[in-house]
């Protein structure tokens, strides 16, 4: 887990099962609450990273966004969420998947980018 700066918040709830090479990388917020199922090798990452503009990136501004995972959520192994997406309650992401986009609550969503396929 990387916490990029002195007001970056992470907060992990209840019975949250993490797997194996989990990653975090948090300038703003994540926030994975209770009953969560994380699969191997997945990344969660509310930041841009560095931004396309040579410029910016010089001078050090990246674009960030609060990620948020709602409770019972499962996300299956391989998958990265990006900056700014909430997954609603209930939902699954399949294997592999790349969340670019909100997940509305009991669905199940997979792909790149992830879209939904059927509700719960």
């Amino acid at each position: 887990m990387e916490v990029q700066n002195k007001n970056s918040e992470i907060h992990i709830g209840n019975n949250v099962a993490i797997s194996n090479a989990f990653s975090i990388e948090c300038m703003t917020k994540v926030s994975i609450e209770d009953n969560v199922l994380i699969g191997h090798n997945c990344s969660l990452l509310d930041n841009d990273g560095h931004d396309l503009n040579i410029d910016k990136r010089r001078n050090g501004v990246v674009k960030s966004e609060p990620i948020h995972i709602c409770q019972n959520v499962f996300l299956g192994s391989n998958v990265t969420v990006l900056k700014g997406v909430t997954i609603g309650e209930n939902s699954i992401i399949g294997n592999g998947s790349i969340v670019t986009t909100n997940i509305p609550r009991n669905v199940i969503a997979c792909g790149n980018p992830a879209k939904v396929v059927r509700e719960l």
